[in-house]
């Protein structure tokens, strides 16, 4: 039974919004790469890339572990774990990183607090509040997310910029945020059961996905692979071609997250109302031109612009795409749609490098960029494809999803 919203106040809300900002830990060491590389010049700079790459894929393994441990264990225990996870696993490198191996030994301990906290952050809020009241919090969540993004990449950059070791220390601002879960976040029991599904639907049994979940999850694997390239790479080559420096780095990565924010806000009001589904190529095709404007630019105005062009094509896309994986499978089956779409999401994060490196040396393209030139070509492709799949195909639980957004939106 869902728990009495009456009972809750500002304190319990601020600690359920504040377990999301366990999720954006990753925006600390992203600006610090440039720095890491320059603290180990021997290591090759596509295995530096995978420092913000390994945690996904812990991510993966350990966000289904969660929803497991969730049906024995009390939430806010996990969470327990989860943060512990995450401040040893972010904080170490900072005190005994004398070796990549190390570094990827930390982050990988740090993955685990992500991935156990990843399922938890939506699930505390759903779980403690009904009706408007977690609709809001809902939205709030995700504005709560995207400032702490900000703040975690500008601060990282700048860390970055007196010593690549300060940018670790920088876990320990997550203390507060420790103690707020810890002493305000009610020890409920296990994830609550959505009943009224089961009313509508009869007893929950795990309906068969459609061909469309997989097909358009791997849509999003090629997307997420090509596009992840932008958080992998950017310091790094800022570093490598003297763009800019650290400092800068981590105000590309602020201004990234800040206009995914807006992206996701226009789409929520405007786009969707007169593009529907199109949103998604249209997100594709922006992330594509903004790595092409990269590839293109040696100047730090222009990696600005391709920021702000990637940020809205990413917020834009976003949303979207996670309507239509949702609209594919029946209720019963959503959260083992989206659960799918999860993990391919995460193992392309992670295999971002790895594919990038496989095609670049195939093709002989070489140099800092060359991971974009390829990523932006694909992106664009992409773009264009799934834009003539959508006009040749109809989705109607989509479109009516969609008609159900506007319609939010025109009020």
């Amino acid at each position: 039974m869902e728990q009495n919203t009456s009972q809750y106040g500002l304190g319990v809300k601020a600690a359920a919004l504040s377990t999301c900002i366990l999720l954006y830990g990753a925006a600390f060491v992203a600006p610090a790469m440039g720095a890491i590389y320059k603290a180990f010049p021997d290591t090759n700079p596509e295995i530096i890339k995978m420092i913000v790459s390994l945690p996904t894929i812990m991510n993966v393994i350990f966000g289904i572990v969660a929803g497991q441990l969730a049906r024995r264990f009390r939430v806010k225990n996990i969470l327990y774990v989860a943060m512990f996870c995450i401040l040893v696993g972010g904080a170490m490198p900072g005190f005994f990183g004398n070796s990549i191996k190390f570094i990827f030994f930390a982050k990988a301990i740090f993955g685990i607090g992500v991935g156990l906290s990843f399922t938890l952050n939506t699930a505390v809020v759903a779980d403690l509040f009904t009706g408007k009241e977690r609709q809001s919090l809902m939205g709030y969540k995700s504005a709560v997310g995207a400032t702490a993004a900000i703040i975690f990449s500008l601060l990282g950059g700048y860390l970055a910029n007196m010593n690549w070791r300060y940018t670790f220390y920088g876990y320990f601002l997550f203390i507060p945020v420790f103690l707020l879960i810890i002493l305000k976040l009610p020890n409920y029991g296990v994830m609550a059961k959505n009943e009224e599904l089961v009313k509508e639907e009869g007893p929950k049994k795990l309906s068969s996905l459609t061909p469309a979940t997989f097909a358009w999850s791997f849509v999003h694997f090629i997307d997420t692979a090509m596009m992840f390239s932008f958080m992998t790479s950017v310091a790094l080559v800022i570093t490598q071609l003297k763009i800019g420096t650290p400092a800068q780095a981590g105000q590309i990565t602020a201004i990234m997250n800040l206009f995914n924010f807006l992206g996701a806000l226009v789409a929520g009001r405007f786009i969707f109302r007169y593009l529907g589904k199109y949103s998604i190529p249209l997100g594709i095709l922006l992330k594509g031109l903004a790595l092409l404007i990269l590839v293109l630019s040696n100047t730090m105005t222009g990696y600005y612009l391709a920021t702000v062009l990637f940020g809205f094509g990413f917020g834009t896309y976003n949303p979207a795409m996670y309507l239509l994986i949702a609209s594919t499978a029946k209720r019963s089956a959503s959260a083992l749609a989206m659960s799918v779409f999860i993990a391919f999401q995460g193992c392309g994060q992670f295999l971002t490098t790895l594919i990038l490196m496989g095609v670049t040396s195939m093709l002989g393209i070489t140099g800092p960029t060359a991971g974009w030139k390829v990523a932006s070509t694909v992106l664009l492709v992409l773009g264009i494809v799934v834009g003539i799949v959508m006009v040749l195909q109809k989705n109607k639980s989509f479109d009516d999803s969609i008609n159900s957004s506007k319609a939010v939106s025109a009020k």
